[in-house]
């Protein structure tokens, strides 16, 4: 049984819970980075930033997620093809928003590595040889002929309005990935973005040049927002779920970094352990763990 394991919406709070787990039980994950967040965690604390990119680029497997993450509004973002930019209704492609992941990520990686003397192509982990991507908030995917099916053409499976997107991706090189297994958590910071993007809009508030007003940055680890955005199922459920799909297909499983980050006193580590559990049960149930860049179907 093959297992895949991808982190989305990184690098954010929780990122560098889930690599120390991951170092500890020698497995390796994708990655789906996100621009809008690595730019915040940069302006937090650029050094373990730069420190966490790093580790995911030299241990694991990078994927495109897209610059904006469609800045909360994916109907919107699909239907309009990409993120507004200003009042007037302008607006930058999804392609573009992924061109621009890409050139911002490079330019984080290439802080990291023009130091050592080395040159980075493309958005690429050290070893990969396939640029990944996931579109934000859609479980699409478009990959080449014989990855999935032999019948000679490209697998694509679209949810509604995101085809046209997940082929141009597709035509730019990317292998475009959703997934088959979800660990549900709860997403109380979309709804808190949403509602304060769509009150400053109402209120003639909402500046398109500032990123914190078009895409609210939250302390996650401050008291107040500590248990939002936390796992709603134990690894028991995610485990039985992946040991039934995993009797058929190759599993890909969607989490997100934030929800295992640090919680509260004194149980600091109780949703990195629920992590922990669950590749040592899929371990004993001789899964064996792949990054996307190898996945075979």
């Amino acid at each position: 049984m093959e297992v895949y394991l991808t982190f989305d919406d990184g690098i954010q709070p929780g990122t560098e819970e889930v690599l120390a787990i991951l170092k500890e039980m020698g497995v390796k994950a994708t990655f789906f980075l996100v621009g809008m967040q690595v730019f915040y965690a940069y302006r937090r604390n650029s050094t373990a930033c730069l420190r966490v990119l790093k580790e995911i680029c030299e241990e694991h497997a990078i994927g495109n997620h897209s610059f904006s993450h469609a800045n909360f509004f994916y109907a919107d973002y699909y239907r309009e093809d990409g993120p507004r930019l200003n009042d007037r209704g302008e607006r930058m492609s999804i392609r573009m928003d992924f061109d621009k992941n890409r050139s911002v990520l490079n330019h984080y990686l290439g802080i990291i590595y023009n130091k050592n003397g080395e040159e980075r192509n493309g958005l690429l982990a050290r070893g990969q040889k396939k640029q990944l991507a996931r579109l934000p908030g859609r479980n699409s995917w478009y990959l080449p002929a014989g990855t999935v099916t032999n019948t000679g053409q490209p697998y694509f499976h679209c949810e509604e309005g995101t085809q046209r997107p997940a082929k141009t991706l597709f035509e730019d090189g990317y292998h475009l990935y959703g997934w088959n297994a979800e660990w549900c958590m709860s997403f109380e910071f979309h709804k808190e973005a949403v509602s304060r993007i769509k009150e400053a809009q109402q209120e003639g508030r909402l500046n398109y040049h500032d990123k914190d007003s078009i895409h609210p940055d939250f302390d996650m680890y401050d008291a107040q927002h500590l248990e939002k955005d936390r796992l709603i199922e134990g690894w028991e459920d995610v485990g039985q779920r992946v040991l039934t799909l995993g009797t058929h297909n190759s599993v890909v499983l969607l989490m997100h970094d934030r929800a295992f980050r640090k919680s509260a006193a004194p149980d600091f580590t109780r949703d990195a352990r629920q992590l922990k559990s669950l590749i040592l049960f899929l371990k004993e149930n001789n899964a064996v763990f792949k990054t996307l860049d190898h996945f075979t179907g």
